[in-house]
């Protein structure tokens, strides 16, 4: 069965010693985000001064400017008010980067790539959230490999705060992450439970979301999606995704690799839920980024190359199996 060989791999993926180069790596973006903090005081900025992880601690305070994730977020940014800010954008970075290096253990990614991506190093600079929304998308995983789909709804909970990217892993996760259609179901009634209270105590905030979408949109300038040169055609790259034969891990990764192309919207630093899977160095690719300082925020839309080669390997080796044998196409779903 999936879920007991699967479930195996992961935990014995968790209990592992770190590598050098990956407890590097986790060092190296707690001592960088220590380095932001003290670039901003001599800068004479405030450490939570035109980031993301100040327009978060806004919303406590009933400021929701430049906010589009969902209100039951805000449970996750009140602690944070409690302790002075400088220290709180450092732990909630260490928050991330554990995040992202749990989520590389299960589902078996290179950590060390993934962390020093440019991609990470962005979500740092300006407080992100991304790893916490890829550490609950390997919570959700894991949970389904060990059946226990209820408390896997709680990583589902984290996972949609981005909702453009978690609603499709989260699909995706659902339906090869287990055969049980019961443990889907119960899988999602944290998170409808956890919608519902949100409505009932921030009443009308999903419209009030749109309308700031609508009113004041995310920048457009980080975005990866090839919609925004090729229009709704991209939608088509959908289509082997869902109808080739493939393997459940090649199957999650063509999904990640997709979503980060084939939408409307795609900021650049969502494909760390791409680099997160074991997608080996093409996670360097995305360190294209880097000449930003060279060539501007073109050269962050340069990082599309990375979700457009896993998609292009992952496709390629699927369509390869329809001219294999039937029964190679017959098993190719159950294996890896």
């Amino acid at each position: 069965m999936l879920g007991i060989t699967e479930k195996s791999i992961i935990e014995g993926r968790l209990k592992a010693r770190p590598k050098p180069l990956e407890l590097g790596a986790v060092l190296f973006g707690i001592l960088l985000s220590i380095g932001f903090v003290y670039l901003r005081f001599t800068q004479g900025f405030h450490p939570t001064d035109g980031i993301d992880f100040g327009i978060f601690l806004n919303t406590v305070g009933g400021n929701y400017q430049d906010f589009y994730y969902p209100n039951w977020s805000i449970v996750l940014f009140i602690p944070l008010t409690w302790i002075p800010p400088a220290l709180a954008y450092i732990l909630w970075n260490i928050v991330n980067i554990l995040g992202l290096w749990f989520a590389s253990r299960v589902f078996g990614g290179k950590a060390a790539i993934a962390l020093l991506s440019y991609q990470m190093l962005f979500s740092l600079w300006f407080g992100q959230i991304v790893g916490i929304i890829v550490a609950g998308m390997a919570f959700y995983w894991w949970m389904l490999q060990r059946e226990r789909p209820l408390l896997a709804g709680w990583g589902a909970v984290l996972a949609l705060i981005k909702p453009q990217i978690g609603i499709p892993m989260l699909l995706a996760m659902g339906m090869l992450g287990t055969k049980q259609w019961r443990d889907r179901f119960v899988s999602a009634i944290v998170p409808f439970t956890i919608l519902g209270l949100s409505l009932l105590i921030w009443q009308g905030w999903i419209q009030e979301l749109l309308t700031r979408i609508d009113s004041n949109p995310p920048q457009t300038a980080g975005s990866i999606a090839l919609w925004q040169w090729l229009g709704p055609s991209v939608l088509l790259l959908w289509l082997p995704v869902i109808f080739l034969p493939m393997p459940p891990m090649r199957r999650l990764i063509a999904v990640s690799a997709t979503m980060a192309i084939a939408t409307p919207y795609f900021i650049h630093n969502g494909i760390l839920a791409l680099f997160m899977l074991p997608v080996g160095i093409i996670g360097l690719l995305g360190n294209v980024g880097y000449l930003m300082v060279s060539f501007g925020w073109i050269a962050v839309k340069w990082a599309a190359i990375a979700p457009i080669v896993a998609y292009i390997w992952v496709i390629g080796q699927a369509g390869y199996t329809i001219f294999t044998s039937p029964k190679t196409i017959s098993n190719v779903e159950s294996g890896q």
